[in-house]
């Protein structure tokens, strides 16, 4: 990804896909070296993941795979990485209602692959190499989402209220806070200057046309902000 903002704006892209398609009959078919797996994808956009390696057997063995995404009107050639490796194991990699790659789906070229490899081994022989247990898209998230699993540095003691507040964005790239027009970079800031002291709850509703990059500045100045935001629209 070009920016922390296209990233974040990528992961929210992936998960309200999920959200709306684990209902779907996943694929059990053996997860073998060298196969590629599509993610939840929209009409214009593909999500799939590489498997490049597998170490150890059954329950005990750890899937070392890229995450990949490529707009369809692009040259076959021009793919992006989301994650160039991710260490999972096979419950939490199936936790995604994953499908055979078709043939039109192409593997990337495994420089980016490998020098993320080569890091993820580097930490393991520190013992400190991080294996993902929950699944693809709880991983992809590195620092917060809904919850505290994962945190990224110091984080100021504030309290937690049931305080609901909602971030829309529109098909037309504008953002609104409760119905409040707010620039999409600001939104953490806004927020945060009306909540000095204390943490309200923010959900993010973006709709299926949402630019994943606008909803990717939008996650990255909450996160500034040290808002954790959830994925839902208000209430009609």
């Amino acid at each position: 990804m070009k920016s922390l903002g296209e990233f974040f704006g990528f992961i929210l892209f992936l998960s309200l896909l999920a959200f709306g398609t684990r209902a779907e009959a996943a694929d059990r078919s053996p997860i073998s070296e060298g196969s590629l797996w599509m993610l939840p994808s929209t009409s214009t956009q593909q999500v799939w993941l590489e498997v490049h390696t597998i170490d150890g057997d059954g329950a005990e063995a750890i899937y070392h795979i890229s995450v990949l995404c490529k707009i369809k009107a692009d040259p076959v050639w021009k793919i992006t990485h989301v994650v160039a490796h991710m260490a999972i194991t096979e419950a939490a990699l199936r936790k995604e209602p994953l499908r055979p790659a078709p043939k039109t789906v192409r593997a990337a070229y495994p420089e980016t692959y490998d020098a993320g490899y080569a890091e993820w081994i580097k930490l393991n022989s520190q013992g400190i190499a991080a294996i993902c247990s929950t699944s693809v898209m709880e991983c992809l998230y590195p620092c917060r989402v809904n919850g505290e699993t994962f945190k990224c540095g110091p984080e100021p003691v504030r309290k937690k209220t049931s305080q609901q507040i909602y971030v829309q964005i529109a098909d037309d790239e504008s953002c609104t806070i409760d119905s409040i027009a707010s620039a999409c970079g600001e939104v953490g800031r806004n927020i945060r200057a009306q909540h000095p002291v204390d943490d309200p709850k923010v959900a993010v509703c973006a709709g299926a046309r949402s630019d994943y990059r606008v909803v990717g500045v939008v996650l990255g100045a909450l996160n500034d902000e040290y808002l954790t935001p959830a994925f839902g629209c208000p209430p009609r």
